[in-house]
């Protein structure tokens, strides 16, 4: 282990200050300039997910320079075999390699869909469809291209709430208005912190 890969760990207190001060702060940012590119909101899901991806390879100052030297893996569409014997793939992961495996879920929401972000989304992470047992956390991150953003917030967080929900946690991440975090008990019994955040990009009017 490099001086430089631990004196990059220890800016952070825990594996959560990690997520939201990096992985989190780090689509934010790309969300600044993805959302500025013409007719963004007429691509598809995966489309909008590359745009994400291409951005926080080559254009993110966040975490560039950490993908570059290596500290950070970074891959979308990465092909994983669950305990079902299931080949899934995920959007966005990022890895530390034998500390944090932080997968996020991408979703095109129009407005309140519990058949897109509950099950096709976090049920995937409360299954182990996703990650594996002993992972903590993951996200959830949605392009509304559609309705209104607050709106869908509110019915969609109502949506978690009744779903293997112990906490809904109001307080905002990373200075984002459009988010919040949930807790829920996998099918193991083990808890697990979901991130949320909601980029609106609707075409401007």
């Amino acid at each position: 282990m490099s001086d430089g890969f631990v004196k990059f760990l220890q800016k952070y207190k825990n594996a959560n200050d990690l997520i939201e001060n990096l992985f989190l702060k780090s689509l934010i940012d790309s969300f600044l300039r993805v959302k500025n590119i013409e007719n963004i909101s007429k691509l598809s899901e995966p489309k909008i997910r590359n745009k994400f991806q291409y951005d926080l390879t080559y254009s993110n100052i966040t975490i560039k320079d950490l993908i570059d030297k290596g500290y950070i893996t970074f891959t979308a569409e990465n092909q994983i075999v669950n305990e079902k014997e299931e080949i899934k793939r995920t959007d966005i992961q990022f890895v530390i390699s034998g500390l944090i495996n932080y997968v996020v879920e991408c979703k095109k929401l129009k407005g309140v869909s519990k058949a897109q972000y509950i099950n096709s989304g976090i049920s995937r992470f409360i299954n182990h469809e996703y990650i594996g047992e002993n992972e903590k956390y993951a996200g959830m991150c949605s392009f509304i291209t559609a309705g209104d953003i607050e709106n869908i917030i509110k019915g969609t967080k109502n949506r978690v709430a009744e779903y293997h929900n112990i906490q809904i946690d109001n307080k905002i991440l990373c200075d984002f208005k459009f988010s919040f975090s949930s807790t829920h008990s996998k099918i193991d019994k083990r808890k697990i912190l979901i991130h949320h955040l909601f980029f609106n990009l609707k075409d401007k009017t």
